[in-house]
């Protein structure tokens, strides 16, 4: 996780994460369509309900969510011939 960041949510090829600008104002657990938002602790993601659709990050009024790819994995092994 980055600084300034207040949490984050692997989703293998995408990571969400939620920035230290978020105000818990609940906009993100109203829309979010699976309920996967915790309402009360916006940064409380129940990844087994999270699909994925961004509808969290399009409606946040202070752009606190942001998604990313993942960071590529090199394998630490090299091959000679």
């Amino acid at each position: 996780m980055r600084p300034g960041r207040r949490g984050a949510l692997d989703r293998g090829a995408f990571v969400l994460e939620l920035s230290d600008d978020c105000i818990q104002c609940g906009i993100c657990a109203e829309i979010c369509p699976v309920g996967a938002i915790d309402p009360d602790h916006s940064e409380v993601i129940d990844t087994k309900k999270c699909i994925t659709c961004c509808a969290c990050i399009r409606h946040c009024p202070k752009h606190a969510r942001t998604i990313m790819a993942s960071a590529l994995r090199v394998s630490p092994f090299y091959f000679f011939l």
